[in-house]
């Protein structure tokens, strides 16, 4: 279950000068700005909008920016270029950005892996292998002999890929295939065989 909404913030709140337009008090009148951010699991994603108002201390009236009058509206003007989102409300984004990062290294790192793993294949490794058509299967070295591969294939086939991590204790067929060590790297090359998992 995903938990997400929107949140607000204080990001500007002073007393200015002007009275009140409910209770005619001077000085209790505060102007206030807020940002209103979406979260997920209560972090800050981004900010989407912002709520102006004024709220006077003494009556508690609370009038937004549509009502404001002119000299009141001068006011804000004249401190917006002061108001900014703080940097918090994006930290979300900042996280997903490094998840982003973070995923790409892996990927490269288990693409240089596997490549070497290909090179020098070794008994017990597992091939992540793109089956004809639209699935995919793992593929066991059970051998290696110095010009060849001795392999044996899953029994099952998954239609996603990422189904490939719930056959990884299913049994094997007992046909052994062998395939010499540079067709081994070509199925590699045409990304046939996937990825290499090695204990």
């Amino acid at each position: 279950m995903i938990i997400y909404g929107y949140n607000s913030t204080d990001i500007f709140s002073r007393i200015i000068p002007d009275r009140c337009a409910n209770c005619d008090s001077q000085n209790t009148l505060r102007m206030r700005v807020q940002t209103v951010y979406a979260h997920i699991f209560w972090i800050p994603l981004f900010p989407y909008k912002r709520k102006r108002f004024t709220e006077c201390e003494h009556c508690k009236q609370h009038l937004p920016f549509a009502f404001w009058g002119r000299d009141v509206q001068n006011r804000y003007y004249h401190h917006q270029k002061d108001i900014k989102n703080p940097l918090w409300t994006f930290s979300g984004l900042g996280v997903i950005a490094a998840l982003i990062v973070v995923g790409i290294i892996d990927s490269h790192n288990e693409k240089i892996d596997s490549s070497d793993y290909i090179a020098k294949p070794k008994k017990g490794d597992v091939y992540d292998f793109k089956v004809e058509g639209a699935g995919y299967t793992l593929v066991k070295v059970i051998g290696t002999q110095p010009d060849s591969i001795q392999l044996v294939m899953n029994e099952y086939e998954s239609t996603m890929r990422s189904g490939l991590r719930k056959l990884v204790d299913s049994p094997y067929q007992k046909d052994v295939v062998n395939i010499a060590r540079q067709d081994l790297k070509n199925l590699f090359n045409k990304k046939i065989i996937l990825r290499v998992r090695r204990d």
